[in-house]
């Protein structure tokens, strides 16, 4: 199963990127951010591939300057979960 997330250095910035998604449509979920990522303030915003674009589009034209990086999350059929900056 592949999902992305965007991580930030600021809670409150990905709780506000959470709700400017979710006021445009877009599926998302609030996660603690994985260890295998180890970035970032513990929380980051998780989406599907779907809707990169957007998520992307929303980040890059509002006021998100805490943004560390999109990142793609892969769980293989064995549990183990590959965590790659896009």
């Amino acid at each position: 199963m592949i999902s992305y997330i965007a991580a930030f250095r600021s809670r409150s910035q990905t709780m506000r990127l959470f709700q400017v998604a979710k006021s445009r449509g877009i599926a998302c979920s609030i996660i603690n951010t994985p260890r295998e990522a180890s970035i970032g303030c513990g929380i980051s915003l998780s989406y599907g591939q779907d809707s990169h674009a957007a998520v992307k589009n929303l980040v890059m034209r509002g006021d998100f300057n805490a943004l560390i990086g999109f990142y793609k999350m892969e769980r293989t059929p064995d549990g183990k979960l590959f965590v790659q900056r896009v």
